[in-house]
């Protein structure tokens, strides 16, 4: 469809209800098309998770990773995160699954478990990043001390 009609036009509107706020942030995006999503884009984002897919063992391992999905996501299956992380092979990588938010885990009211996982998670980076730094510092004290 998308090589035929790229430009055609599929649904102008999500088929899952959002809140207020959400409705608001997307009124006031004017990055954001109120006028439908079009075949090319559907194409280009499942060409996207394929390549996301097959490129999966390709991730560096020093990079951590957090995934965070909801089993209520209206738009995406929850399943599909769980599939990717168990490809990857990164050490210390996580998945948060949360309940009773829909797509925009991070922008919906009661989000607050969502927002707390993140601060924890970057603060636990950096509390590793700190431990690491200290060890080599404390090794290289150690190795001039021998001198």
């Amino acid at each position: 469809m998308s090589y035929f009609s790229p430009y055609k036009k599929t649904i102008s509107e999500f088929p899952y209800k959002t809140s207020q706020f959400i409705d608001n942030v997307f009124k006031y995006d004017k990055f954001r098309t109120t006028d439908g999503i079009t075949h090319k884009y559907l194409h280009e984002i499942i060409k996207t998770m394929g390549k996301l897919f097959d490129n999966a063992k390709n991730m560096p391992k020093d990079i951590p990773l957090l995934l965070i999905h909801s089993k209520d996501d209206g738009i995406c299956n929850y399943k599909g995160s769980q599939s990717y992380f168990d490809k990857i092979d990164v050490p210390g990588k996580e998945l948060y699954i949360v309940e009773g938010l829909n797509h925009s885990t991070t922008l919906e009211s009661g989000n607050e478990d969502v927002l707390q996982k993140v601060m924890d998670w970057i603060n636990s980076r950096n509390k590793d990043a700190n431990e690491t730094k200290k060890e080599k510092e404390d090794a290289k004290k150690a190795k001039d001390k021998s001198k």
